[in-house]
C-alpha cells in the first residue's frame, strides 16, 4: 500500500504500487513440474494469476505513461482493461476463498469441484475466438465483464463501475472520446481549435489518475489476499485428489 498518500499526487501513488507489484511477479517456476503436477488445480490457479499480474502490470505502466504525455484518450482506453483485469483477479480470489471457506471440495456427485474447474476455465480460457478452438477443442463462452466490475464496487467500497462507464465513453470514438476531447470552441478567436493537452478536461483527467491509484491498491489487496489463500487452497486440493485417488482404489478391489 502507498505511504503518505496525502503528499503525493495519484499518479506518484500508481506508479509506487506498480513498483510494488512488479517486483513480486513471477519470472518462472523454479521446480520443474511433472506432468501431473500441471493438472492440478493449484498450479492451474497459480498460473493463471501470475498472467493476470502481469498483464497488469503492463497496463499500468503504459497509462502513467501515456497521462504524463496528456493522451488522456488513450490512457482512459488503457486504463479501461485494466479495471475488467482487476474484476477478473477478484472473481478469481473470490471462488478460491469459497472453497477454502467450505473447507473441503467434496459435495455430493463432486459438484464442488466440477463447478470450481468450470469457472476457472471460464475465467482462463473463456474466449469468443474461433481460430484457437484446435487448442482449446470447446471454445468457453467468457464472463460478462459489466457484473464483474459491478464487484468490485460491493467489496472495496470504490465505486469502478461508475468509473468503467466513464472510460468506455471515452474509449470509444462518439462525442466524449472524439469531438469532447479534441477539439475546444475558443470564443475570442471565433474558430475551433484542436488540441492535446486536456486543459479544457482538467476533472476527468483528475478522476482517471485517482481512479488508477486506487485500482493498483485494488490488485495490490487482491496479491496479497490469494497469496495467503493459495496454501489453504493447494491443501483442500491435495486432500481432495488424495480421497478421489482411494475411491478409485477402491472400485477396482
Amino acid at each position: 500500500m502507498c505511504e503518505n498518500q496525502e503528499l503525493q499526487d495519484p499518479l506518484m501513488l500508481a506508479n509506487e504500487v506498480y513498483q510494488h507489484i512488479a517486483a513480486n511477479v513471477q519470472k518462472r517456476y523454479t521446480s520443474a513440474p511433472t506432468l501431473e503436477m500441471r493438472k492440478t488445480l493449484p498450479f492451474w490457479v497459480r498460473c493463471f494469476k501470475e498472467s493476470v499480474l502481469y498483464r497488469s502490470t503492463e497496463l499500468t505502466s503504459t497509462a502513467i505513461d501515456l497521462f504524463r504525455r496528456d493522451a488522456l484518450v488513450s490512457a482512459a482506453i488503457i486504463m479501461r482493461s485494466l479495471i475488467e483485469t482487476t474484476a477478473l483477479f477478484n472473481r478469481l480470489y473470490e471462488y478460491c476463498n469459497v472453497i477454502v471457506k467450505k473447507g473441503t471440495l467434496d459435495v455430493p456427485y463432486d459438484r464442488n469441484a466440477q463447478e470450481f474447474i468450470r469457472v476457472l476455465r471460464k475465467l482462463s480460457l473463456g474466449t469468443t475466438d474461433k481460430s484457437v478452438e484446435k487448442y482449446l477443442k470447446n471454445n468457453i463462452e467468457p464472463f460478462q465483464v459489466n457484473g464483474m466490475v459491478k464487484c468490485l464496487n460491493t467489496r472495496f467500497g470504490f465505486n469502478a463501475f461508475s468509473l468503467y462507464t466513464d472510460l468506455c465513453q471515452i474509449a470509444h470514438p462518439n462525442y466524449r472520446g472524439c469531438m469532447n476531447s479534441f477539439t475546444n470552441w475558443n470564443q475570442q478567436k471565433n474558430c475551433v481549435e484542436f488540441i492535446r493537452d486536456y486543459r479544457h478536461m482538467k476533472e476527468s483527467a483528475a478522476w482517471f489518475q485517482n481512479g488508477l491509484a486506487l485500482i493498483l491498491n485494488i490488485v495490490e489487496n487482491l496479491e496479497i489476499e490469494i497469496e495467503e489463500l493459495l496454501p489453504k487452497f493447494a491443501k483442500i486440493c491435495e486432500e481432495y485428489e488424495k480421497r478421489q485417488k482411494d475411491k478409485g482404489n477402491e472400485q477396482n478391489k
